[in-house]
């Protein structure tokens, strides 16, 4: 769960894969765990920016055992208002420290899984094919040859650590995006202008 979040949990925990999938279909506000230490991430989204309409953010907080001997907080209290008593901006804000969906690559090997076990099957029974249906930013972890990209398959935790993620300045969901920087906004892309002196190839 902490993956492109700008914090991480103090120490190594082992995650359930099932439960991130059921987490990526529910889309819950809140999701709570018992992760045996406490750990709050940063919200993140459940929508692609500029590909899907806007939906709320989902909340993951890990908490201690109770009573434990760390002093680790295992107790969390909120109000939370009913989404029916929402209105679509409320519900839809993204805070500025929102961060992409965690679970893209742990759905990919989960789908990547399923496929191999279906082919195996597709062999013993004579040919029966079998079909999956991915969304697009799934199938884009997922290349031609049936393995999974591996762009973090190399970054060890000390490559995790160095990594501070930033505010997105470009993003159009952040309450703080510098749209005066957008040129452009498209169906797939939208063009921003870089950050920093102007060049002689400046717009």
């Amino acid at each position: 769960a902490w993956k492109h979040s700008s914090n991480e949990p103090s120490r190594e925990v082992n995650g359930s894969r099932l439960i991130s999938k059921l987490a990526a279909g529910l889309k819950p506000r809140y999701h709570f765990a018992g992760m045996g230490i406490h750990y709050e991430r940063d919200p993140y989204r459940n929508h692609r920016v500029l590909l899907e309409a806007a939906q709320h953010v989902t909340r993951f907080i890990g908490l201690a055992s109770v009573d434990n001997s760390d002093k680790e907080k295992w107790l969390y209290a909120f109000s939370i208002v009913p989404m029916r008593k929402m209105s679509r901006m409320e519900l839809t804000a993204q805070p500025p420290n929102t961060s992409e969906f965690p679970y893209m690559e742990i759905i990919a090997d989960l789908i990547l899984e399923e496929r191999a076990s279906a082919e195996e099957r597709n062999t013993s029974n004579g040919g029966q094919q079998y079909f999956f249906d991915m969304s697009e930013e799934v199938e884009d972890h997922v290349d031609r040859g049936g393995r999974r990209r591996k762009k973090y398959d190399d970054e060890g935790p000390s490559a995790r650590q160095a990594r501070v993620q930033q505010p997105c300045w470009f993003c159009l969901s952040n309450v703080d995006v510098e749209k005066y920087l957008v040129v452009s906004v498209g169906s797939h892309c939208y063009a921003a202008m870089p950050k920093g002196p102007l060049t002689d190839g400046h717009l």
